[in-house]
């Protein structure tokens, strides 16, 4: 089990915040694994700023394959929202 941070923008925050996002794709260069908890930091791009609302939630599974067309260092995570700030 490890942590990860990462930023997140804000509609993509929100939508996890309030469980209608369960999944992330993200580029898999920390070695994602199911059992580890992603710190997701809600960041605003165009500002280059962290509002200072902070999630973390759980990897529950994990799919990376060169099926359906998706990279190869990247991976789709089924998430479940642990706790927020």
């Amino acid at each position: 089990m490890r942590y990860h941070t990462l930023k997140t923008w804000p509609d993509y925050f929100q939508r996890i915040l309030e469980g209608r996002k369960t999944a992330e794709w993200r580029k898999n260069d920390r070695d994602f694994r199911r059992g580890d908890y992603l710190v997701l930091y809600e960041y605003k791009p165009r500002e280059e700023i962290c509002t200072g609302r902070i999630l973390v939630a759980e990897v529950t599974d994990i799919v990376q394959t060169e099926s359906f067309e998706m990279p190869r260092d990247y991976c789709v995570m089924s998430i479940r929202v642990c706790e927020s700030e």
